[in-house]
C-alpha cells in the first residue's frame, strides 16, 4: 500500500523491507505486530520486492537457534499442547513458549534433518545452510547475524561467493531460486560470483581484514571486558 501510495503521488517509494525470513517457517506471529515472508505461499511476495528493487533486509534467519543447533529444543521433548498455556506477558517463559509455538512443527523438524544431511554432505555446519537458504532465494535479500563467537563469525565469511543449488532448495523448502543460476558440480553448496559477504562490527568486539558489508549483516556481541 505505502508503495502504490508513494507512486501515485509521485513519492519516492519505500526501498526496503524488514521481514522475518528462514528456513524455518513460523506457523505463527513470532512476536506481536511482527510479519513473515518464510512460508511457500509468500513467494510471490519475494517475487514483488524484487521487481520493484525494494531490499529485504531479514531477522531471526536461525530461527532464535532451532537452525543453528541440531538439539535445540527435541522432538520429543516439546509439548504442542502447552503452546497457550498461559504465562505472564514479557518472562522467559513466555519467550520461549511463543519461540517454540512458532517454530516446534514437523515441517520445521523434518527442514532441520534435511539441513544436517546437506551440511555433512558439503562440509558446512547447520547454521550455514539455513544462512545461505534465503541468500539464495534472491539477490536482493540480506539476512542479520548476530554472535558472541568468533568462530560463528568466521563461518558467516567463509559462505562468501556460495550459494545452494535447485535440488538443495527443493529438498529443504520445494522452491527454487527467483533467478536461477548455472549450477555444475556434485555437492548440493555451489560457487555464485555474484554474493558478497562480510562484517559489520556494532560493538567492541573486532576482526581485521575482512571484507566490507553486502547482504550478510554480522553482528559480534560481546559480554565480558577483555
Amino acid at each position: 500500500a505505502a508503495h502504490s501510495f508513494a507512486i501515485e503521488n509521485g513519492f519516492e517509494p519505500p526501498s526496503s523491507n524488514s521481514p522475518q525470513f528462514s528456513l524455518a517457517v513460523p506457523q505463527c506471529e513470532v512476536w506481536p505486530t511482527t510479519h513473515s515472508i518464510s512460508a511457500p505461499e509468500e513467494i510471490s511476495k519475494i517475487r514483488w520486492y524484487e521487481e520493484n528493487n525494494v531490499e529485504l533486509l531479514c531477522w531471526e534467519v536461525l530461527a532464535k537457534g532451532f537452525m543453528a543447533k541440531p538439539d535445540l529444543w527435541p522432538q520429543h521433548e516439546v509439548d504442542p499442547s502447552s503452546f497457550d498455556d498461559p504465562v505472564h506477558l514479557g518472562s522467559e517463559e513466555w519467550r520461549i513458549q511463543r519461540l517454540q509455538k512458532a517454530y516446534c512443527n514437523p515441517e520445521n523438524y523434518r527442514r532441520r534433518e534435511v539441513a544436517m544431511e546437506l551440511a555433512k554432505s558439503c562440509g558446512c555446519n547447520l547454521a550455514q545452510i539455513a544462512v545461505l537458504y534465503p541468500l539464495t532465494v534472491g539477490k536482493h535479500i540480506s539476512v542479520i547475524f548476530g554472535t558472541k563467537n568468533a568462530k560463528n563469525l568466521e563461518d558467516m565469511v567463509s559462505l562468501q561467493h556460495l550459494h545452494l543449488d535447485e535440488e538443495a532448495l527443493m529438498r529443504l523448502a520445494g522452491t527454487v531460486p527467483i533467478k536461477s543460476v548455472q549450477m555444475a558440480g556434485a555437492n548440493n553448496v555451489r560457487t555464485f560470483r555474484h554474493t558478497k559477504i562480510g562484517i559489520q562490527e556494532s560493538s567492541s568486539f573486532t576482526k581485521k581484514n575482512v571484507p566490507v558489508l553486502d547482504r550478510l549483516r554480522l553482528f559480534a556481541f560481546r559480554t565480558d571486558n577483555k
